[in-house]
């Protein structure tokens, strides 16, 4: 006969043998108490552990982290799971790329079946994750490796390589936003998805590849670059 585990409710420390039917981590003596704790446990409570030993070769569990975070705001967290919803994901310029394929085999297919959520989400839907991360995330140099977050009002200011605005983060990872320039009543708010120190050939190039868009803004139309002359070649024979 099999042991019955039993430990005690997170809310009255009654013995109870009863598990959150999630994450299986927290016990509960009644529906009831479940009810009221939830309010603090669904901020942990995830359906999934992952446990990796192996630091010396990239894990391909580190690749889910992040979608996998999304998802999880889809199942417990819906007011931000709107606000990733809302970005744009691309997915139908992505299809025909071999990033797409590789994201479909590497992602989607391992998180459905490594962590058995095929009845959970389908394949389209851990894609069109992976592309509101590939296309809306920024880049936060505050550690080494740097890493990645989603910001959504950020992800609402337009591209410009001569922009307007400048972006820093906070210690803490918070977005800021700085004019660098004076901005005139009605003038769109921009900053620079792609490195300003680039020549436009290489802008425009990285702004296709990470964004699915040609960049048409004044500095790239402009042959000199506003007079710099900035992807020019110069001569060797002067």
């Amino acid at each position: 006969m099999a042991e019955t585990i039993t430990s005690h409710c997170a809310v009255c420390q009654k013995e109870t043998s009863q598990k959150c039917g999630s994450c299986h981590g927290v016990y509960y003596c009644c529906r009831e108490h479940q009810k009221a704790d939830w309010k603090n446990h669904k901020k942990v409570c995830r359906p999934f552990k992952v446990s990796i030993k192996n630091f010396n070769m990239i894990h391909p569990t580190y690749q889910c982290v992040t979608v996998l975070r999304c998802l999880y705001q889809k199942q417990f967290l819906p007011e931000t799971w709107k606000k990733i919803d809302e970005l744009q994901s691309h997915c139908e310029e992505r299809k025909d790329t071999q990033k797409y394929e590789q994201e479909r085999v590497n992602i989607a297919q391992f998180i459905r079946k490594f962590f058995k959520l095929e009845s959970v989400f389908t394949e389209e839907e851990i894609l069109k994750v992976c592309g509101i991360v590939m296309i809306n995330s920024h880049e936060i140099p505050l550690t080494d490796t740097p890493y990645i977050a989603l910001y959504d009002q950020a992800s609402l200011l337009e591209h410009n390589c001569s922009p307007n605005c400048s972006k820093s983060f906070t210690d803490k990872g918070y977005i800021l936003i700085s004019a660098g320039k004076p901005i005139k009543k009605d003038e769109h708010i921009s900053i620079c998805y792609t490195d300003p120190l680039w020549g436009t050939p290489n802008r425009r190039q990285h702004l296709w590849d990470s964004k699915y868009f040609w960049c048409e803004c004044h500095r790239c139309k402009d042959k000199t670059e506003f007079g710099t002359y900035f992807s020019a070649l110069r001569c060797q024979d002067r």
